[in-house]
């Protein structure tokens, strides 16, 4: 009979051979004793269907919503082959599903037409990632929102230059499907069907410890999306394409919902551009 093996490597092969789809059956009866009802592969067995159900439980809390349009069984397929390929790397489980909407992209079956039944999935993957990750992470709870009203006595040459930091908490997705609608409906017990393909576009931001989804339009939110890469507001509504009464209207919502926390003057402002010197002479 072999030496025992030294703890720390009996230990990594015990975590290996949990975790993994296969396993020797002649080094598992070297190191596992068999019991009076169990061989040893068959012990080493009880450990790794509950390694298996308890990430899989802790995938359907993360992802409810999809489990209900999955069905559990069908879930639970995709969380098996999920923690395969992207087994648990701490001794915590709150990251377990950072890659789980990563991992659907990459195995999209490449013969169902785009938009797809994959896509559906993938996007209701991603609104409840973000979901989780708005309710986690930082919000706005801690600092004042930005007060509109500091645009008003600005000229219209300081305004475009300006910059808006958004919120911590505040997340643009679009979707290929009313993945909100959906989402709704399955929290009110409505058992919905399945959507057909209608683009969509949402913010998610958190509000008094509240996580709040808000419908955007198009055009609203390509002009978000343009701010928060950084872009002035001058660059960023000649480019959208808004008009005046729907750029007054959204700043408006987006004040009471705190998307920004504050204006950021533009750096040559900040220099004393040459030109507004000489303007400020006349």
């Amino acid at each position: 009979m072999p030496p025992p093996a030294p703890l720390a490597e009996l230990q990594a092969w015990m975590m290996q051979a949990i975790a993994s789809s296969q396993f020797d059956a002649a080094i598992t009866s070297e190191r596992v004793l068999p019991s009076q009802n169990h061989s040893s592969s068959q012990r080493l067995a009880i450990y790794r269907h509950a390694y298996l159900a308890r990430l899989q439980e802790c995938l359907r809390d993360s992802f409810p919503v999809l489990v209900t349009a999955l069905g559990r069984d069908t879930f639970d397929q995709f969380a098996a082959e999920y923690v395969q390929r992207y087994p648990p790397a701490s001794y915590s489980l709150n990251h377990l599903a950072d890659r789980f909407v990563e991992h659907l992209q990459a195995t999209r079956p490449a013969d169902v037409p785009t938009p797809g039944w994959p896509d559906f999935l993938i996007d209701l993957a991603q609104l409840e990632q973000a979901i989780a990750e708005v309710f986690d992470g930082p919000g706005s709870e801690d600092s004042p929102p930005l007060d509109v009203s500091e645009l008003v006595g600005r000229s219209s040459d300081q305004c475009s230059e300006l910059r808006l930091a958004p919120a911590p908490c505040l997340r643009l997705l679009a979707f290929a499907f009313p993945i909100d609608d959906y989402y709704a409906a399955v929290k009110q017990d409505l058992s919905p069907p399945w959507p057909e393909p209608n683009p969509s576009w949402l913010a998610i931001t958190r509000q008094d410890y509240v996580v709040r989804r808000v419908p955007l339009e198009p055009v609203e939110h390509q002009l978000l999306c343009a701010l928060l890469a950084g872009q002035s507001l001058g660059e960023a509504l000649a480019a959208s394409g808004a008009t005046a009464d729907q750029v007054a209207n959204w700043f408006a919502a987006w004040g009471r919902l705190q998307f920004f926390s504050r204006l950021q003057e533009s750096p040559t402002r900040k220099r004393g551009n040459p030109s507004n010197l000489r303007n400020a002479r006349r």
